[in-house]
Parts: structure tokens; sequence; C-alpha cells
């Protein structure tokens, strides 16, 4: 699951792609890693907007607790 965009770009990054940066979900997590690292290098452009930031936040939080609970 590549993410095609080019260069100089710049794209909106949903909760989905920050959580899956945080919680590893094959195959999801290394495409997201990877989109993140052409960020850190500059290579493309990224948006975020504090509601992604938020649920992201969230949803890492109950994997967290989902994981440590053994539940679900």
């Amino acid at each position: 699951m590549p993410f095609n965009i080019p260069h100089g770009e710049r794209c909106f990054l949903d909760a989905n792609i920050l959580y899956y940066c945080f919680v590893d979900v094959p195959p999801f997590s290394d495409a997201c890693r990877n989109l993140l690292l052409q960020v850190q290098n500059r290579d493309i452009g990224a948006l975020v907007n504090f509601r992604a930031l938020s649920d992201c936040v969230h949803k890492t939080m109950l994997a967290e607790v989902s994981e440590q609970s053994g539940r679900p």
C-alpha cells in the first residue's frame, strides 16, 4: 500500500495515518511510517488538524489499554 504522492506536493494526514505509525498494524504501518519519513525529509508537505491529532491520541490510548488488559 505505497502512497504515490509526487515530490513537492502537500497532503492531509488523517487520524488513521498517524495511528498506524504508533500502533503496529501490518501492512499499513510500514507504508504510513514511510510517508512520515518523506514528510520529515521535506520531500512532500503534510497538513493535519487538531481533530485528527485528537482522534489519533484517543485511538492510540485505547489500543494501549486493550493490549495491557488483554481485552479487545
